[in-house]
């Protein structure tokens, strides 16, 4: 069995404030060692349910949070960011079997998390797929589905977690922490790694192969940017166009094309 991780920062037990997650801070320390711990467990789950080989995708930053000293031997870990339209999701293919999500946050404009976002927060105001507001997960689970592979785990703030249920109704979830306004309602950090080892091992020992969210046949995809001079330089990218002053169209039937989109953008 391949399994394929995907790991973010803002949605570990206990993360709250931006200098939390930014290299560099004091308290960013802490955080690293939760995400490497949440990690971990993820791992260890797949191990035990069968899982011969384990690909970590650090996806935060500057993709170099995971000290790899700090990782268990049966990984494999990508720093860093390949520029290729993956995103969060490099190093994926269709000989895995399994994707799955440690450490996710909440969407732009969505209440549940105090470092909500998509993408670069400082660009993005507000994403939106055919209409609704969409996360980094959501491109992730996408990304998983043209590939051929399901979305079975999800760990993060309760909000995004509620939203991966609604999107892959089998994918399993386990929500470290709750978010309202500026403050968040965490677990114990040894809880959350304790359950999302044990969720992980007994979602990927089910039959989880139906975990795989159908794909639209045309994908409607609106960014909305803080600096309108963000939003006309995205207008020229071929077949995009400029909705408003501030926000971006961009129209296809092709997966890949929006993830090509995206990664510009972004």
């Amino acid at each position: 069995m391949k399994v394929f991780l995907s790991t973010d920062i803002e949605g570990v037990c206990g993360t709250t404030r931006a200098e939390e997650v930014l290299s560099g801070q004091l308290s960013y320390t802490a955080s690293t060692k939760q995400m490497t711990q949440e990690v971990n467990a993820a791992c260890i789950g797949a191990k035990n349910a069968g899982a011969t080989h384990i690909v970590v995708k650090d996806s935060h930053e500057l993709g170099t949070n995971i000290d790899p000293n700090g990782l268990i031997e049966d990984a494999v870990l990508i720093r860093g960011w390949s520029g290729t339209p993956e995103f969060m999701m490099y190093g994926l293919d269709d000989s895995f079997d399994a994707a799955i999500y440690i450490g996710y946050h909440s969407a732009a404009m969505v209440q549940g998390n105090p470092l909500s976002h998509t993408a670069n927060g400082r660009k993005i105001v507000e994403t939106k797929l055919n209409g609704e507001i969409f996360s980094e997960f959501t491109l992730c689970m996408y990304t998983a589905a043209y590939y051929g592979v399901p979305s079975v785990f999800i760990s993060g703030d309760k909000v995004l977690c509620e939203a991966a249920k609604s999107q892959v109704p089998n994918i399993s979830t386990v929500a470290v922490k709750d978010g309202w306004g500026g403050a968040t309602i965490n677990m114990s950090p040894r809880k959350a790694v304790h359950l999302i080892q044990s969720e992980v091992e007994k979602v990927l020992k089910s039959d989880y192969k139906g975990s795989i969210p159908d794909m639209p046949s045309e994908f409607q995809l609106d960014i909305t940017f803080k600096m309108a001079v963000d939003a006309v330089k995205m207008s020229h990218f071929p077949g995009a166009k400029l909705k408003s002053d501030f926000t971006v169209n961009f129209t296809t039937n092709d997966f890949y094309e929006l993830m090509r989109f995206f990664l510009f953008a972004a």
